[in-house]
Formats: structure tokens, sequence, C-alpha cells
């Protein structure tokens, strides 16, 4: 909410995932849009958190495969899987 509230609002890498999920519920269309592309920019950096993205709903993860580039997606180290295989499929 501190995101929403705030004057400039910044995204940051550590909260994109639970905006994302936040906004997703409260049916925020052009924030979830906003955090997506986010997410996609700084893919390699958010699967590097040590944070569960089991909780990425299978719609989400879908608009996310459509906002990543294919070069990206292949060059992405997931050691743990968090999301590429999910990506790809």
């Amino acid at each position: 909410m501190n995101y929403v509230h705030s004057r400039n609002p910044v995204l940051d890498i550590k909260l994109a995932v639970s905006i994302l999920i936040s906004s997703d519920f409260l049916q925020m269309k052009e924030l979830v849009e906003t955090t997506l592309a986010f997410i996609a920019n700084h893919l390699q950096d958010i699967v590097n958190l040590p944070i569960d993205m089991s909780c990425i709903n299978t719609q989400l993860i879908s608009q996310l495969a459509n906002c990543v580039k294919l070069h990206v997606l292949e060059s992405l180290e997931d050691k743990k899987d968090k999301l590429r295989s999910k990506l790809y499929i």
C-alpha cells in the first residue's frame, strides 16, 4: 500500500513479486502490467532473491512469459527452477 499511496512510486526488486500478487488480487490492472514489465526487465535479479515464486498464479506466469524475450529466458540462471520452466511452458 505504501507503493500505491506514495507520490513518486518506484518499484523495488525486493518487493516486486509481492506488489504483483497484491495488485492482481486487488484487480489493479495498470499496476499488474507495470509490475510485470518491471519483473521482465529485472528477471535475473528477481530469480536470485530468496523468495518462493510458487505463489504466482498461472495467469500471471502466462502474462510474464509474454513480456520476457526468448534470449533473456535462455540466458536466465535459475538453479532452483523457480520460474524458468514455468515461463517456457
